[in-house]
């Protein structure tokens, strides 16, 4: 780690935070599951003092976003997760500064990733909820969008959910649902869980939990 005369007091708090959290997660699941830092709307400086601290992974909502962080010198060694709903016509500006997609919600989607010849990681996303209330592939889409990603070269990795905005009963019925499907399809990956049920998401398998809040603290209101 570089010396703390580099990282003001905001980030070492900042980094306190994302390695206790870190420990915690790696004691959970006996080492099976990794922490994403998620730094939207974080700045490049508070992201830069965990990078020194040797944090090399960040998930960005917005493309633009992920473009503007990714072009700074001092962000170079980031790996870039995109989590955020896509949207095709930004896929050709961001997908070559993504090392994984997270986000992958629809068939043209996965096309638009085929023609720009993207060569990272992508999950597709699962919609859980009653009514398809976020961006994803419907429970009973999914194989099909695993078989239709095969067919363009691009073979998904693994699955992503955001819970339904419901009880915690709601949100563990989701996270059951996602493994299973899975488990069926042979997908090794799993990203679910976020600050507020993370913990549930890593008893049902995720290997990946995106926190924000947790590590970066409330965001400022717009």
């Amino acid at each position: 780690m570089t010396g703390g005369s580099n990282v003001d007091n905001s980030g070492i708090e900042v980094l306190e935070r994302y390695r206790n959290i870190a420990e915690r997660i790696l004691s959970m699941s006996s080492g099976r599951t990794e922490l994403l830092a998620v730094s939207k709307t974080v700045s490049v400086d508070r992201i830069a003092s965990l990078v020194e601290g040797g944090v090399l992974s960040f998930g960005e909502n917005y493309s633009n976003e992920l473009i503007e962080k990714a072009n700074d010198i001092r962000l170079s060694s980031v790996s870039w997760h995109m989590i955020g709903p896509l949207q095709r016509r930004s896929i050709p500006k961001f997908a070559r500064f993504a090392a994984v997609i997270q986000s992958v919600g629809r068939l043209a989607e996965l096309d638009s990733l085929a023609k720009v010849n993207f060569q990272g990681e992508i999950y597709l996303q699962v919609d859980c909820a009653v009514g398809g209330q976020r961006n994803g592939f419907l429970t009973n889409e999914v194989e099909g969008a695993l078989l239709h990603a095969q067919s363009l070269g691009n073979s998904p990795v693994g699955l992503m959910t955001v819970a339904p905005n419901t009880d915690r009963s709601g949100r563990r019925d989701c996270f059951s649902q996602v493994a299973s499907i899975a488990k069926d399809l042979g997908l090794a990956k799993l990203s679910m869980g976020m600050s507020d049920d993370y913990e549930d998401a890593i008893e049902f398998g995720s290997t990946l939990v995106r926190l924000g809040r947790s590590i970066f603290g409330e965001r400022p209101s717009k």
